[in-house]
């Protein structure tokens, strides 16, 4: 049961800092220049893999739940989200 919910926190702290990026990078509306908004993709990836670093101190240091489950869920939603980059749009075409 620990192994079911270390794997549900990391994939769980993967959405949430996924949606934290978006909201960073996309949240504020009309920006002015490709510099300012290429700076809030940065940041936004930048804050994204430190609150990961952090949730997984959290895990592992104060939880102490194992670490397999949680590392295994965090790989495997860095790779659903590449995947899901990379299929084309039909939409749009």
């Amino acid at each position: 049961m620990k192994s079911a919910a270390a794997a549900l926190a990391g994939g769980g702290l993967m959405v949430f800092v996924g949606w934290i990026a978006m909201l960073v990078a996309l949240g504020g509306g009309i920006v002015s220049g490709a510099n300012n908004a290429l700076a809030r993709v940065v940041i936004a990836t930048l804050l994204k893999w430190g609150v990961v670093a952090l949730g997984l101190l959290v895990i592992f240091g104060i939880l102490k739940w194992p670490p397999l489950p949680v590392l295994s869920a965090v790989i495997l939603m860095v790779f659903v989200y590449i995947v899901a980059n990379a299929i084309p749009d039909k939409v749009s075409k």
